[in-house]
């Protein structure tokens, strides 16, 4: 079995993130989607280990995606590997250990990993206009080297627990588009020309960019375009009413709804 353990290799560094996230700590073994490990399938193999196909069963019958399966640290050196850099407890502390054998320039490559196996990314879609990236742990997971990321980009985060009949959590979330595309240029760095990881996680950010951005339609709130009757629309908001939304009219320009507003508004505070 040849030892695989390399701080410098890429695949290596990403691999630990993922193992990090959601590698088995008393069987030494890392699963997931089988779609999504098609992807490492060829590095995997080329050390020497095999990936198994796994059916979860529940009440006698198949339940869930097809599961793909790894059994990694046979070896006493590679068990001992994961001890010394906190793999063992994992679940609950931040990878500070690790990531200080790591060279900077290259955590992007833990963090993709680990994003790939306990990262959650919510992109716009017919039915739901949420777009959102999370990282999910234990109620007590320590979060603080992710939090560290997060500030080095000046990303707006939000920490959240859950208590749960299934079992508790915490989750790191953020939803602003520009933070999330400032997250998707860090881990992704460099993955056009290496694209180690999971293509599906890749193309959700990919996706979101290609849409870019909705502009704001005016630079006053309450007022807004349409786009089926090509006029704009002013509204006096159910903040400023404190009963409901009052409806302006709509007019040729935006300066036309933005004076109507204005007026409109005066004249109903003077009330």
């Amino acid at each position: 079995m040849i030892n695989f353990v390399n701080l410098n290799n890429d695949t290596f560094i990403y691999f630990l993130g993922w193992y990090w996230a959601d590698g088995w700590g008393k069987t030494n073994a890392i699963s997931c989607k089988y779609d999504d490990m098609v992807y490492m399938e060829k590095w995997i193999e080329s050390y020497g280990f095999t990936v198994k196909k796994h059916q979860r069963i529940k009440n006698g019958k198949p339940w869930g995606s097809l599961q793909g399966i790894v059994h990694f640290f046979y070896s006493d050196f590679n068990k001992k590997f994961l001890f010394e850099n906190g793999f063992n407890t994992k679940s609950k502390d931040s990878p500070q250990i690790i990531l200080s054998k790591i060279s900077k320039e290259k955590h992007h490559l833990f963090w993709r990993g680990f994003f790939d196996g306990d990262g959650h990314i919510q992109v716009p879609t017919k039915n739901r206009s949420k777009k959102e990236v999370a990282f999910w742990g234990a109620i007590d997971q320590d979060w603080c080297s992710l939090v560290e990321v997060l500030n080095n980009l000046d990303i707006k985060y939000i920490i959240r627990t859950y208590q749960r009949k299934s079992g508790n959590s915490s989750c790191v979330v953020f939803y602003k588009y520009d933070d999330i595309i400032k997250f998707s240029n860090y881990i992704y760095k460099g993955y056009d020309s290496s694209p180690i990881g999971m293509k599906r996680k890749w193309d959700k950010f990919h996706f979101l960019k290609s849409k870019g951005k909705k502009e704001k339609t005016s630079s006053m709130k309450g007022v807004c375009f349409n786009k089926r009757n090509g006029f704009w629309k002013a509204t006096i908001l159910q903040s400023e009413t404190k009963i409901k939304e009052k409806h302006v009219g709509w007019y040729k320009t935006e300066q036309d709804a933005i004076n109507a507003r204005t007026e409109a508004l005066s004249d109903f505070q003077a009330l």
